[in-house]
């Protein structure tokens, strides 16, 4: 099967191709510093999180074997 070129309308390829290779790199950024900022951590949860059965069934599906492995532990 035939690969596709694209063709352009001159015929010719196009004058910047290789302008890649004259452009200069990056510049290096600074390290970071070696001291982060204090974070700041806000819980913002509510005290009571609604779970549904449809929730539950899915967590048991997926996780039933191991939380009968737990259970037996006990």
């Amino acid at each position: 099967m035939p690969v596709s070129v694209r063709r352009f309308p001159t015929g010719r390829l196009p004058d910047d191709l290789y302008t890649y290779a004259e452009t200069q790199p990056p510049r290096r950024r600074q390290r970071p510093s070696s001291t982060p900022a204090p974070m700041t951590v806000t819980d913002d949860w509510p005290e009571y999180i609604p779970v549904t059965e449809a929730e539950i069934a899915v967590f048991e599906a997926w996780f039933g074997d191991i939380l009968e492995q737990l259970n037996q532990g006990e």
